[in-house]
């Protein structure tokens, strides 16, 4: 059966079944998801390598028919490629969470029993004081550009020898 506004509007779930899909005829591994709450959603379902992976493509309306088929096309091609939708997915969101404070602060940890109290407390503020510029980037995205930015900052406010601290502290922090 191919899913269109019509077929969404008048699906309705089996009798004794608490959640059914149904499967488009057209783009394989697209389908209509009903369940016995009520919801309804379009789902986009492939197999990559040996797993089974299961896509939501949102809240399933005959007026979200049209969308939702032509972003399951694109998936469709997509996997056809070779690639993993949901595995994209999945590490966009990991990596949009690795920021360059996350990642400052385990740095900081491990550093604090290598160093002298007082060169240790220098570090934290060159990273999080003088650094605050670089905090909500993510880490895979934090440019020389960027790391210029601050140096001219901390220049501008602090002076030269603190500038170069900074500098060396961030350095090391990528090293």
């Amino acid at each position: 059966m191919k899913l269109t506004a019509t077929t969404v509007r008048a699906a309705e779930l089996p009798a004794g079944k608490s959640d059914f899909i149904f499967w488009d005829d057209e783009i394989p591994g697209f389908g209509l998801r009903l369940r016995e709450g009520g919801s309804r959603s379009f789902i986009f379902q492939y197999k990559h390598g040996a797993k089974h992976r299961r896509m939501n493509l949102g809240i399933a309306s005959p007026d979200t028919v049209g969308e939702a088929r032509k972003n399951a096309a694109k998936l469709h091609a997509r996997v056809r490629l070779g690639e993993d939708p949901a595995g994209d997915k999945a590490e966009a969101q990991r990596q949009a969470a690795e920021t360059f404070k996350f990642y400052v602060d385990q740095y900081l940890d491990a550093l604090r029993q290598r160093y002298r109290p007082r060169s240790f407390t220098e570090i934290q503020r060159h990273l999080t004081k003088h650094a605050k510029l670089l905090h909500q980037v993510q880490l895979t995205k934090v440019t020389r550009r960027d790391v210029a930015a601050v140096i001219v900052a901390v220049t501008n406010v602090a002076g030269g020898p603190t500038a170069n601290r900074v500098r060396s502290s961030v350095s090391a922090f990528f090293t």
